[in-house]
């Protein structure tokens, strides 16, 4: 489940930063992807986003110092 205060601190980041570290995401079986149906996680100052690879739906996450 996506925490509140992760999904504002990350919407708080400017749009195109966050689309680009979207986009920026490592299937095992597709490679470099997008990431979709993504939730929003925010720990020890970092973001990190569990979603599914736009190409394939298998499970991605993007880890973002």
């Amino acid at each position: 489940m996506t925490d509140e205060l992760a999904l504002k601190r990350w919407k708080a980041l400017e749009p195109g930063l966050r689309k680009k570290l979207e986009s920026n995401v490592y299937c095992g079986k597709c490679g470099v992807t997008t990431i979709v149906d993504y939730e929003v996680e925010y720990s020890n100052s970092q973001f990190t986003l569990k979603g599914s690879c736009q190409k394939c739906h298998g499970s991605v996450a993007r880890v973002v110092d």
